[in-house]
């Protein structure tokens, strides 16, 4: 009997080995993506889910330093801390249980710097062990408390904005709109990782999960190879609004999942019973024309990357005169000190100048151009980046449809060509360009590269996808900042 209980003590051993690994591996830190924080190029905002059948994290953290082994490290965890979780119905009444989400900032960062980081996090489990012996049977239930963690990522933290004293550090950014995850999608995040950029500055239009919340996850699974390295910059889109047919609630994923940097919490109203856009879920969640109560938050906010400011916008929130989201415009524009940040750009989701023959004359693009369009050409915005139209175009220096001969207009560029499973624009607006356009293509997928070289001059690109091995340069030029013309 004695020889037969060790070896069953040891077959325990081993089984309880093997539920243990299990359970880790499920429990493991994954979704990783991250973006500026509260004090740019200082600060880092870094974001990942814990699966929900691990139950409620007990402690999250992340352990970083310069350290490639994280020998000497340090810890961001406490008040540096936001976990997040939401249930909801999904349009063919089908429950969905999201993951837990955690935000944590990183905070006293140096500038231009690579760091190490792995996320962390303690959650709890009942573990059930099965033994079974001829001679000894039971089934044993056990807590377990599991310190679980990441692979190693790094990133590098941007440069600080320009002083005097120092040299202009330039920045390459890279800016997709409308990409989804289809295999183009895959192509333009793999392209867009060989150009090593600063930052993705995302133009709307993201997973397009469309209610379906799984697509979410299986969207930052896509993207963490590049989004655990280079800071991740969203604005919603329409399909971020996803409306929840019980209740109303809209941009539920789009809210927990990421963590911009802002300064004022959110303010969101759910979409009223009398709403049309509640009654037309059995065509649609996520409405091209709609406008919404989402103020602050993810929903607009801005950073800096070196020399470059940029602004997020909603285009499905109120931005007309008085609003929030023109109050904040306004002050942001008034407010930038052009000699450290000589570059503004703005990105948002609907575009104001349109050559395509989709989604023209919205709602919310009309309100939108007629309140902030006089704000841009004001404040001397260089570039207004867009997607919503799944197409590429680029215009010359315009304001109010008349193309600036001097180039003291903004240029506007629509990237909405990211590579989503709905397919390209099929046609212009007009078999002849208009005078502002200066190239426009829908037949083929690709990104943007802005590379701000100095305070005077950023090379634009766009890349267009070719196949997994070749990118092909199909768009490129100059952009003069006006407030040196």
């Amino acid at each position: 009997f004695t020889n037969h209980f060790l070896c069953a003590a040891e077959e325990q051993s081993w089984t309880r080995a093997k539920y243990a690994t299990r359970s880790k591996e499920i429990c493991r830190p994954k979704h990783v993506h991250i973006a500026s924080g509260s004090s740019p190029g200082t600060s880092m905002m870094i974001s990942f889910s814990t699966s929900f059948s691990c139950g409620h994290p007990l402690d999250s953290m992340v352990l970083y330093g310069e350290d490639p082994y994280l020998n000497r490290r340090k810890i961001a965890a406490g008040s540096s801390v936001e976990t997040r979780q939401y249930n909801v119905t999904q349009t063919d009444q089908q429950k969905y249980i999201s993951d837990y989400f955690h935000h944590v900032e990183l905070q006293g960062l140096l500038p231009s710097t690579i760091y190490y980081y792995k996320c962390s996090s303690v959650v709890k489990t009942y573990e059930e062990y099965p033994f079974d012996s001829s001679r000894l049977r039971f089934r044993q239930l056990q807590t377990q408390f599991h310190h679980v963690s990441s692979r190693v990522f790094h990133f590098t933290t941007p440069p600080l904005p320009a002083k005097k004293e120092m040299p202009f550090t330039p920045v390459n950014l890279a800016l997709v709109g409308d990409l989804g995850q289809s295999e183009h999608s895959a192509h333009t995040i793999r392209h867009m990782k060989r150009f090593l950029p600063t930052a993705v500055l995302h133009a709307g239009d993201l997973s397009y999960a469309d209610c379906v919340h799984s697509r979410w996850d299986s969207w930052f699974d896509l993207i963490e190879p590049l989004s655990s390295g280079v800071p991740w910059h969203v604005c919603p889109g329409n399909h971020e609004l996803e409306i929840e047919p019980n209740s109303g609630s809209v941009y539920t994923s789009y809210r927990s999942r990421f963590k911009m940097p802002t300064k004022s919490p959110e303010i969101i109203e759910k979409l009223d019973e009398r709403n049309p856009a509640r009654h037309k879920l059995n065509k649609t969640c996520t409405p091209s024309a709609l406008l919404t109560v989402y103020d602050y938050g993810n929903s607009f906010h801005s950073t800096t990357f070196g020399q470059v400011r940029v602004l997020f916008l909603n285009s499905y929130t109120s931005s007309q005169p008085g609003s929030r989201q023109y109050r904040w415009v306004h002050s942001e524009l008034r407010n930038i000190d052009r000699a450290k940040e000589p570059w503004l750009v703005v990105i948002m989701h609907c575009p104001f100048y349109n050559t395509f023959a989709s989604h023209r004359h919205e709602k919310q693009e009309i309100q939108m151009r007629e309140s902030l369009e006089p704000l841009f050409v004001r404040y001397s915005v260089n570039i207004v980046v867009a997607g919503h139209t799944h197409a590429y175009s680029r215009s010359k220096p315009v304001a109010y449809d008349t193309v600036a001969l001097d180039s003291r207009a903004p240029t506007y560029i629509v990237v909405g060509d990211g590579g989503n499973r709905e397919g390209h624009d099929r046609y212009y607006n007009s078999v002849e360009a208009e005078d502002w356009v200066q190239i426009r293509d829908c037949t083929t997928f690709g990104f943007g590269l802005l590379n701000v070289r100095n305070q005077s001059h950023a090379k634009w690109q766009w890349i267009k996808n070719i196949d997994e091995g070749r990118v092909d340069v199909h768009d490129e030029g100059y952009i003069l900042n006006q407030i040196y013309l």
